[in-house]
């Protein structure tokens, strides 16, 4: 009977840290290459699902995901994409979606932690999205809804990036 109960206990705390990549790792991943970015996320059991390269006015980037769906290669219990820079590492863009609604406040309390500060907040293509500034990075937060097989599912995607793309790319001054 002990081990049934430590084995769902076990199952259960799997399924809500389901990604195993905290905010402070997906901050700090941005700034590093794409091979030490596929190596730290390939010993954390995540796998390489897409790669393309760069062209002309686009960034190459790289998804990688968390428990991929052996039968269907678009479902996983969590997706990292990283934009990888020409110039440099510091330039990247790395976005984490996190589907689990424990895990989304324990990343909106690590931003206060790290000094973010909202900026701004407004609704944009049906989710609510958020920006947060620090003194080097912005981070977008966006949340989502979608319909499930049986029900509605929350998304949040936390995108990591320099301050100085982020008003590159936005226009905000």
């Amino acid at each position: 009977m002990r081990t049934v109960f430590i084995i769902t206990i076990l199952a259960f705390v799997n399924s809500i840290y389901a990604q195993n990549i905290t905010f402070d790792q997906a901050q700090n991943l941005r700034k590093k290459s794409l091979a030490e970015v596929e190596i730290f996320l390939t010993e954390k059991g995540w796998s390489m699902t897409e790669a393309d390269e760069a062209k002309e006015n686009k960034m190459g980037s790289a998804t990688f995901g968390y428990n991929v769906d052996q039968f269907d290669s678009e479902k996983a219990a969590s997706w990292i994409v990283l934009h990888e820079s020409g110039i440099s590492n510091t330039y990247n863009i790395l976005s984490i979606q996190v589907n689990k609604q424990i895990l989304y406040s324990k990343f909106l309390s690590r931003l206060t932690a790290n000094g973010y500060k909202i900026k701004s907040s407004k609704i944009e293509d049906g989710s609510i999205k958020k920006i947060f500034t620090n003194t080097t990075t912005t981070c977008i937060v966006k949340t989502s809804t979608s319909e499930g097989t049986f029900t509605k599912v929350t998304t949040y995607i936390f995108t990591f990036m320099d301050n100085l793309s982020y008003k590159l790319n936005s226009g905000d001054e």
